[in-house]
């Protein structure tokens, strides 16, 4: 069992590189705030956030669970889902520069498309990059930018979907689960 400084750290690790190259009040406070979250396990934490987004405006009632700015936890989960789909495991090759290019990419279109959601827009993202196989050190950047038309398409389509609990919960455990793969299959059942 995990406590819950312990699931903090771990949620948190995917985020580190952004505070290394922008370091801010914002993601300082969100590493504070994931740590005080009361959980058992990594899945657990992700759980209690998913079921606050059934509260109402998804930003708001993240807002009330994470105690951060709208600004900082649309950064925490686009991060959260590109280190997610493009990083296995950190290592000397490690391409930083891309990893920023592909991170100001996605940004825009996150904020771009903020009113359509933008945990569920970053994630689409997140799932486009990884089930075309995607990594960081073979990307094409221009390919990223193409596929930004493709990903708008996708947007569409998830407008569709219910918006009720068990939906929220599987987004949340496809991004967040360090164990799976993204099963996006289930998702359109």
């Amino acid at each position: 069992m995990f406590s819950a400084s312990r699931v903090g750290v771990k949620a948190f690790r995917f985020c580190s590189p952004i505070a290394k190259f922008q370091p801010t009040i914002q993601v300082k406070k969100l590493s504070q705030s994931i740590q005080k979250v009361s959980c058992s396990s990594i899945e657990d934490f992700f759980d209690k956030a998913a079921k606050h987004l059934d509260e109402g405006d998804c930003a708001q009632s993240c807002e009330k669970l994470f105690g951060v700015t709208k600004f900082a936890l649309r950064s925490y989960v686009s991060d959260m889902c590109k280190f997610h789909s493009l990083v296995e495991v950190p290592s000397e090759s490690w391409n930083y520069s891309k990893y920023r290019k592909l991170c100001n990419v996605v940004d825009r279109f996150v904020k771009k498309n903020e009113k359509k959601g933008f945990l569920t827009v970053a994630w689409r993202i997140s799932e486009h990059l990884h089930v075309h196989g995607w990594k960081l050190n073979e990307l094409d950047f221009e390919d990223v930018k193409n596929g930004i038309e493709e990903v708008e398409e996708i947007v569409k389509k998830i407008q569709t979907l219910p918006r009720d609990r068990e939906i929220i919960e599987t987004i949340f455990k496809e991004i967040f689960d360090l164990d799976t793969d993204f099963a996006i299959e289930n998702i359109h059942k």
